[in-house]
């Protein structure tokens, strides 16, 4: 996690205000979903890259 995904979680537990609250919320689980999307998009863009690689050596060999 990042440190803005745990500065938030902090300000959750430590703001007494329930609307700073529900705002801390809502940016924590933003947080989360940007590191859940960055996780996929980087195994989809390794999964693209290997093909290239495979097709580039396939290209080699003919």
């Amino acid at each position: 996690m990042s440190v803005g995904t745990l500065l938030s979680f902090c300000n959750v537990v430590t703001f007494e205000e329930d609307e700073t609250k529900v705002l801390s919320l809502i940016y924590l689980l933003g947080a989360v979903v940007d590191w859940i999307s960055l996780s996929f998009a980087m195994h989809v863009i390794a999964a693209i890259l290997t093909n290239c690689a495979e097709v580039e050596q396939r290209n080699q060999i003919l």
